[in-house]
């Protein structure tokens, strides 16, 4: 975190800018033991752990998800190391191990990297080769260690230039939470939010249509909102009045408030909230986010799905089934990196479309070989 230094020392008076950044390291673990994994060696399954996180929380929260994968030539145990609340900015160092005879570690695998998604991937942590040999009367312990280095990027502070921006924006913010002065009560559920119609007038231009027009809310001075939670309302709010979001939100509370933002034309808030949802994209949620991009019209966001789904095993994700319920335009694109020379599915030719199912894999079967969500209202 980059803190400014009231009182600079000696070797400061003559700098104009300084800033110092605070680097923290924390560690959690988990230990998981799966009982008679045995009886899985010939199925197609998933596992999760429960959630697990250091004492201090700046590791993020985080669960193991175990895949097993079977066909005619594999049979491949998968480790996925899944964070739910990841740090903004985070280094990462993973070991995970096999927990064997007298707690002996073995097909031990490291990863050490910035956490730019929210998954760290071992696909084929054990192989069918040694599967066996991994068991311990038929029980597969599994071990997982977690470094984070938590990093905030280091902003240059100018000695005596004053933040106005950000004086307002705590001005606001304490005008939000007095309620001085307030005209409008907003009933959301059983909470009600005090605020003041000239404020939301000059932010979303719903509401300044109600307030400026003969309406019932106008003369009561009262507005019921029911199709909002109401904490996605407090953090609208908290927008509108000081231009910020917290960046603690997990994925369901953001799309929450970005259904919100989109109710009330808030076109900055959809634009922060699809750049948040980005930090949330993982293999688990990629499709369901980009079903949200393409229902909500966010740009940045679909592109963001589109490279996420690139950088990645395409052949893996459609193999698994992983693109079923993905919205056209993402496996439209897809198919445009392998077949450039083509501006949509339906002109593709039939024997090229079927070599390119052949090597990506199948998926739901459709009139053209993929399953595609039809896009609806959340």
């Amino acid at each position: 975190m980059a803190e400014l230094n009231n009182s600079p020392d000696e070797s400061r008076k003559t700098t104009q800018n300084f800033c110092t950044t605070v680097l923290q390291k924390s560690l959690t673990s988990m230990e998981w033991c799966i009982t008679n994994f045995e009886l899985l060696q010939a199925c197609n399954i998933t596992l999760e752990s429960s959630s697990f996180k250091s004492e201090n929380g700046l590791t993020g929260t985080w669960k193991l998800r175990l895949v097993t994968s079977i066909n005619l030539t594999e049979r491949n145990v998968g480790l996925y190391a899944v964070c739910s609340e990841r740090p903004d900015y985070a280094y990462v160092d993973c070991n995970i191990c096999v927990v064997g005879a007298e707690g002996m570690e073995t097909n031990v695998k490291k990863i050490s990297s910035v956490l730019k998604t929210n998954n760290i991937d071992f696909p084929d942590f054990i192989t069918k080769f040694h599967l066996g040999d991994m068991l311990q009367n038929g029980n597969l312990t599994v071990r997982c260690s977690i470094t984070v280095t938590t990093m905030n990027k280091t902003e240059t502070i100018c000695s005596g230039q004053l933040d106005l921006g950000k004086n307002l924006s705590n001005d606001f913010s304490n005008l939000l939470m007095d309620e001085f002065l307030s005209d409008i009560t907003l009933v959301c559920g059983e909470k009600q939010f005090l605020a003041h119609k000239c404020v939301l007038s000059a932010r979303s231009p719903v509401f300044k249509a109600m307030f400026t027009h003969d309406l019932k809310e106008n003369q009561l001075n009262s507005v019921e909102i029911t199709d909002i939670e109401s904490e996605a309302l407090e953090h609208l709010l908290t927008f509108i009045y000081t231009d910020k979001i917290f960046d603690d939100l997990n994925a369901d509370m953001t799309i929450g408030l970005l259904r919100a933002a989109d109710k009330y034309q808030l076109s900055e808030l959809k634009i922060h909230c699809g750049k948040h949802l980005k930090k949330q994209l993982s293999l688990v949620n990629f499709s369901d986010l980009a079903n949200i991009a393409d229902i909500y019209d966010l740009d940045g966001l679909k592109n963001d799905c589109i490279e996420f789904v690139l950088e990645r095993n395409a052949q893996n994700l459609f193999s698994e089934n992983l693109v079923t319920g993905a919205p056209r335009y993402l496996i439209e694109e897809v198919l445009k990196k392998v077949l450039p020379d083509v501006r949509n599915i339906e002109e593709i030719p039939k024997e090229k479309l079927q070599s390119t199912i052949s090597h990506f894999g199948r998926s739901a079967e459709t009139s053209t070989g993929f399953s595609f969500a039809q896009p609806s209202r959340f």
